[in-house]
C-alpha cells in the first residue's frame, strides 16, 4: 500500500470519526401532546425548547409526542430519557429532576366571578378537563359539581353556549384554545382567570440515562438554567401565541 493511500485513509477515518462526534449522543424525549406544549414532533412550546437546548448542548433530540399519563410511566420504565412535567400523585424512584422549566397555573374560569371570588362557585357545572390537578379536592372545598369535558376547545364551546358554569384546568392552555377558536367564540368574552393553584413543571431523566451519560445531563442542567435567564421560556410561549 502506497504512503498517499495510507495517508488518504487515515484522513478519511479521522473526518468519519469526528463526523460522528458531532451528531453526539441521542437523546430520547418525550413530550406532552397537549397544544401549545406539543402540536407534533416538530411543533410546540417544549419541541422548540428542547432542539435549542440540544443544538446548544450537543446532543441529537429524537422527540416523541404522548398523552401526559403515559409520559411519566415512559420516562421512568426507560421508555425514553428526558421530559419536561410537573410533580404526580405517586413519588418515581427511578426519576431524576435536573432543573425548574416553567410554573404552570390552574385556574377558574367563571363568568360569575369577576372578582375572583371562589364562593361564587358553590352548586355551578365546571367543566374539568380530564387529568386536570386537584379536581375532587377543590370540587368538596368550593362545592361545584365536575363536569368532565373531553378538551380544553370543547369546554369553552360549552361555555359559550351555557351547558357549564365555568371552565377549570391550565391556565394558558385555555388561553391558547380560546385564540386558536375565537372564530367560532364569536362574541364571547374569555371571563378573567381566578388563580387556585401553580406548580411548577421540571426537566427530567430517567435514572438510568443520568447514570450513563452524566456528562450530558449535567450539559442539560447548566445549557438549561443559561436559557431560563435568557428568559427563553417566555420568548417561545409569546411566539406560539401568535
Amino acid at each position: 500500500m502506497s504512503r498517499l493511500l495510507k495517508f488518504l485513509l487515515v484522513i478519511l477515518a479521522f473526518t468519519a470519526k469526528a463526523a460522528v462526534a458531532d451528531v453526539g449522543v441521542e437523546v430520547r424525549i418525550g413530550v406532552p401532546n397537549i397544544p401549545p406544549f406539543g402540536y407534533d414532533e416538530d411543533k410546540g412550546e417544549q419541541v422548540d425548547w428542547w432542539r435549542e437546548l440540544a443544538k446548544r448542548a450537543g446532543f441529537q433530540p429524537n422527540i416523541r409526542l404522548f398523552p401526559l399519563i403515559r409520559l411519566r410511566k415512559a420516562l421512568e420504565r426507560g421508555v425514553i430519557d428526558a421530559a419536561i412535567y410537573g410533580p404526580g400523585p405517586e413519588s418515581q424512584e427511578s426519576v431524576v429532576d435536573l432543573l425548574v422549566h416553567q410554573p404552570v397555573h390552574f385556574s377558574f374560569f367563571n363568568p360569575a366571578q369577576p372578582d375572583g371570588d371562589t364562593k361564587k362557585l358553590r352548586g355551578l357545572v365546571v367543566g374539568v378537563v380530564r387529568g386536570a390537578s386537584s379536581v375532587e379536592e377543590l370540587s368538596r372545598k368550593f362545592g361545584f359539581e365536575a363536569f368532565p369535558v373531553s378538551s380544553y376547545a370543547i369546554g369553552l364551546g360549552m361555555l359559550n353556549r351555557g351547558r357549564i358554569d365555568a371552565l377549570y384546568g391550565i391556565e394558558n392552555i385555555i388561553n391558547f384554545n380560546f385564540r386558536k377558536n375565537r372564530d367560532g367564540l364569536a362574541g364571547f368574552t374569555l371571563p378573567t382567570p381566578v388563580q387556585v393553584k401553580t406548580i411548577f413543571n421540571k426537566v427530567r431523566a430517567s435514572q438510568a440515562f443520568a447514570e450513563k451519560h452524566p456528562d450530558i445531563v449535567a450539559k442539560i442542567k447548566s445549557t438549561g438554567e443559561a436559557m431560563k435567564r435568557e428568559g427563553f421560556v417566555e420568548k417561545t410561549i409569546r411566539l406560539h401565541e401568535n
